[in-house]
């Protein structure tokens, strides 16, 4: 068993973390030394007592950012279907009193002037389609996934461009290398059928460039769909194309084509989806692009998170935004542990997850609570996204690692803040996982202050000493004498 030593900085820090009841697989104790740095005076403390709300007497704020400690983005697929009138305006006023980035279904023609006038600040995306189009036939016709007509309109506006060229051709089907219609690159996306679009080609760079615009008229930002580096290999790269006999020579001008894209609808973003993949070409796309949303990467069941957090975390310090949007099924063994059920006790996982990786300011990592667009925002809100836990003042850290009773390999990061101390232990092998109380550890707190842990709900339990974290479980400490009144009423 081997223990890393913590990095602590602004305050004087002692763990030790130990299986309960086990003290043969108890980790050593780790100690570091403080840096001279300290944290502004503290507030007066305003929490007592076990299961005592943060503060129950700020109201919400329409204009965003809405936490200072957070940025919420909220992906809106569903209050453009929404029938009810009253359902639906009472939707819009909630979410635009929660999310500071909303990303809304593509054609989406109702959804911007609501936000505008619920949220002024609000950051709104629209969804678009850029490397493929839907073809004729498959969806309805618009100007944001099946753009067929649009396209062919703007063709035949600025005829020194040739249509064809727009896209990418077979070479298997293409007769003695004639580009035509028939033998244009196709396959099915969902339900989709879709044509491959050549990132190469100045016709097809300029057509987007006027398109992106005019879709972006009413709006801050645009949404790529299905751009991350999976999306191309699954659907090109063991075809022979006839404008790319190398395949890294298309995946070299995909890149240079986010760049125009992004220089063309500067100063407004783009944001493209790389969904869970994070090789060294996402990368790329995303910095090209300046925005990644990152769909399904905060899964608190995947082996790679850590890779994921420094993907993340690389990301940002290359000045890119990054949405952490959660998914993954929730495991049939996965147990309530330290939270009230497990569905609390994920959801506090995936906002630990956001505080280990979160950068100060916290603009660039956007925290996607991951909704479903069945039931109403507000019931699937969790209060503990709301309590203030301050600006970090360490980087995440590993403070202890080895085996747990079940004889799982672990390893558990560390980050503290103005206002909190965080504790992450996530999934650090593929071998068949448990959750439950077989695999827990123990976390023994230093003296000097008083720990009040953070419930899901917003609410916070007696002061502790110590914390149990079993695999895939979070901690979320307050410090007693950091609270602020930050918990608006719902």
């Amino acid at each position: 068993m081997r223990v890393a030593a913590a990095i602590a900085l602004g305050a004087l820090l002692a763990f030790s973390c130990a299986a309960p009841q086990d003290s043969s697989t108890a980790a050593k104790g780790v100690t570091s030394v403080a840096d001279t740095a300290k944290p502004p005076p503290a507030p007066p403390p305003v929490v007592t007592g076990a299961s005592t709300p943060v503060n129950t007497s700020a109201q919400y704020d329409s204009v965003s950012r809405h936490w200072p400690h957070i940025r919420v983005q909220v992906t809106d697929y569903r209050i453009g279907y929404l029938t009810d009138a009253a359902t639906r305006e009472a939707e819009f006023k909630w979410t635009g009193a929660h999310g500071d980035d909303i990303l809304l279904d593509a054609s989406d023609s109702r959804s911007v002037p609501k936000y505008r006038l619920y949220d002024p600040s609000a950051k709104i995306d629209r969804y678009v389609l850029n490397w493929t189009v839907i073809q004729a036939g498959s969806e309805p016709e618009n100007n944001s996934t099946a753009y067929t007509t649009h396209m062919q309109k703007w063709y035949t506006a600025h005829s020194s461009y040739q249509l064809e060229s727009a896209f990418l051709h077979d070479a298997s089907k293409c007769s003695a290398g004639t580009k035509t219609a028939a033998c244009r690159v196709t396959f099915k996306i969902w339900n989709s059928a879709r044509f491959a679009l050549n990132p190469g080609d100045a016709g097809v760079r300029a057509y987007q460039r006027d398109r992106f615009k005019e879709v972006l008229s009413d709006a801050d930002g645009l949404f790529l769909d299905e751009h991350g580096s999976g999306d191309f290999d699954d659907n090109l790269s063991s075809l022979k194309i006839v404008e790319y006999p190398s395949y890294a020579t298309y995946k070299t001008d995909m890149v240079s084509w986010l760049a125009d894209l992004k220089a063309a609808v500067a100063p407004k973003q783009l944001v493209i989806n790389t969904a869970t993949y994070i090789s060294s070409w996402d990368t790329q796309l995303a910095n090209a692009a300046g925005g990644a949303h990152a769909e399904g990467i905060n899964n608190p069941f995947r082996a790679d998170l850590e890779q994921r957090w420094d993907f993340m975390e690389a990301l940002n310090k290359g000045g890119t935004a990054v949405e952490m949007v959660p998914a993954g099924d929730t495991p049939a063994n996965y147990t309530a542990g330290g939270s009230a059920t497990a569905a609390a006790r994920r959801k506090l996982f995936q906002l630990a997850s956001y505080y280990l990786v979160v950068p100060s300011p916290t603009d660039l990592l956007r925290f996607n609570w991951g909704p479903d667009w069945t039931t109403p925002y507000s019931t699937q809100w969790y209060k503990a996204i709301e309590v203030d836990v301050g600006k970090p003042i360490s980087p995440r850290h590993i403070m202890g690692e080895g085996k747990d009773p079940a004889g799982h390999s672990y390893r558990i990061w560390a980050r503290e803040f103005e206002n909190a101390v965080v504790f992450v232990r996530p999934v650090i092998e593929w071998s068949s996982q448990t959750y439950d109380d077989g695999t827990a550890l123990t976390i023994t707190m230093p003296s000097g202050d008083t720990y009040l842990p953070l419930s899901t709900d917003g609410t916070v339990g007696a002061p502790t000493d110590r914390v149990t974290l079993r695999t895939s479980e979070s901690a979320i400490l307050l410090r007693k004498s950091r609270m602020q009144a930050v918990a608006p009423t719902s």
